[in-house]
């Protein structure tokens, strides 16, 4: 088994920001993180994240946070995670399985895609995509993953792919939203709907993607105030490419952690820590949507308050020896 103080599960803005603090309050940081150090930041490579007086593409950041982190911090990558009672981690990775104990742990383990699973949205054939899906493989991967596409879901994200598919030559025919307004910004509207000539349709959304084995159709309903399809309104969309862009939600692996029944993410006091004595957690495992700035905060809060406490405990523990 490797012990150490502080384990952090998630290597994004709010994880590393809790490994620089932790390290250089002097306890012993590992870092475990399914993908590359900067999580979601990496596949975000259009402008506006705010870093000190610095404007830039959330890849950019993503480098900075990770060139900052402290040289003793260890990082473990390609991990999936299984956790037990007393902050007993198990680490499964390439080479095996390693079991992880640590005096604090910090939860900072993002979101998750809403998918069509979660959607009344009948057929799942080739060509629907998560929003986070679309980014990885268009901005990472340089895959182009259609030729016409419709976006369900009218957020920032939203809005944002709908431009990045043009700009890869792939015709955006429309963006469907559920509400009577757009949820976006209205720069982010105005350079989509405007700029871009994007079709917007309010007031609906996809009931159906049929295609076999790739997606060719979509049926587009009307819906009432209660977001309830209209009868009669149905409207055929021809497609190869659907983007689902309809938000994310926390991801949270400590089962015994109370949630937030409207967040959805950890219920945290002031010091970030959780229900769960010694679990404390940060960025989109509390809450979705806050800028870069605000989770960059969150996460060097919860890594001063893990780092006192994992080192608390080790003095107790050398005290008792």
């Amino acid at each position: 088994m490797i012990k150490t103080d502080v384990l952090i599960i998630g290597g994004g803005a709010s994880g590393l920001s809790s490994a620089f603090v932790a390290s250089n309050n002097g306890a012993s940081v590992i870092i475990i993180e399914s993908d590359s150090l900067g999580g979601v930041l990496n596949q975000c490579i259009h402008n506006g994240f705010e870093y000190g007086d610095a404007t830039m593409t959330g890849t950019e950041l993503a480098c900075k946070l990770a060139q900052k982190l402290p040289k003793n911090v260890e990082v473990i990558k390609g991990t999936a995670v299984s956790v037990s009672s007393d902050r007993i981690v198990e680490v499964v990775t390439t080479s095996g399985v390693k079991e992880i104990k640590a005096h604090s742990v910090v939860l900072s383990s993002g979101a998750t895609d809403v998918s069509v699973e979660m959607l009344q949205i009948n057929g799942n054939p080739l060509g629907v995509y998560t929003a986070g899906e679309a980014q990885r493989l268009i901005n990472r991967e340089g895959i182009s993953i259609g030729k016409k596409a419709v976006v369900l879901g009218s957020g920032d994200v939203g809005m944002i792919l709908a431009r990045r598919l043009t700009l890869e030559g792939v015709k955006v025919e429309a963006i469907i939203e559920r509400k009577q307004q757009p949820s976006a910004n209205a720069e982010n509207v105005a350079r989509c709907t405007e700029d871009f000539n994007i079709p917007l349709i309010t007031s609906s959304t996809v009931t159906q993607a049929k295609g076999a084995p790739r997606l060719n159709e979509i049926t587009v309903v009307s819906v009432d105030e209660f977001y309830q399809p209209v009868p009669n309104t149905d409207k055929i969309i021809r497609c190869d490419t659907l983007i689902i862009a309809c938000g994310r939600r926390p991801y949270v692996v400590f089962p015994n952690a109370k949630l937030d029944h409207i967040t959805g993410g950890c219920l945290v006091n002031d010091r970030q820590e959780t229900s769960q004595r010694g679990v404390f957690a940060c960025g989109d495992a509390v809450k979705i949507g806050r800028g870069v700035k605000e989770v960059i905060k969150e996460g060097e809060v919860a890594g001063k308050y893990a780092s006192m406490r994992a080192l608390t405990l080790k003095l107790a523990d050398r005290e008792a020896k």
